[in-house]
């Protein structure tokens, strides 16, 4: 099973063995994911910025032990919140590097340390969390 994220701001769920997607359910709910990288999901509600449209955040991943979620946005920032991050403002700490927005964000084995892909620029950056 996949789940993923549409222009729409849904949450969607996949059968990987038929094809198809799945209407949320029980087993969706329950499910224990193997990677979170969907940005739209309840438990990182707390991301969002106030006022957003939903469009300004490009990339979430959580740390290998579950605890941290790096995000990559439209501002040219990478940021880090606790993971899960179910409430609305939640505390963040951010920092620059990029000229252009936040394409992407993966945390690196061990979970210390994390990569950032710039937009324009094409840079990658490493992160070293130190919490």
């Amino acid at each position: 099973m996949l789940r993923s994220n549409s222009g729409s701001h849904e949450l969607l769920y996949w059968s990987v063995n038929y094809c198809k997607q799945m209407t949320p359910s029980e087993t969706t709910a329950n499910a224990d994911w193997a990677t979170a990288t969907c940005t739209l999901e309840y438990s990182s509600i707390g991301i969002w910025p106030d006022g957003s449209e939903g469009n300004e955040i490009n990339s979430a991943d959580v740390s290998p032990d579950q605890n941290i979620i790096s995000t990559g946005d439209d501002s040219h920032l990478v940021k880090i919140f606790n993971y899960p991050s179910f409430l609305p403002k939640a505390q963040f700490k951010h920092s620059s590097g990029h000229a252009s927005h936040v394409s992407r964000v993966k945390f690196l084995p061990g979970g210390k340390s994390f990569v950032s892909l710039g937009g324009v620029d094409s840079s990658v950056l490493v992160w070293s969390i130190d919490i």
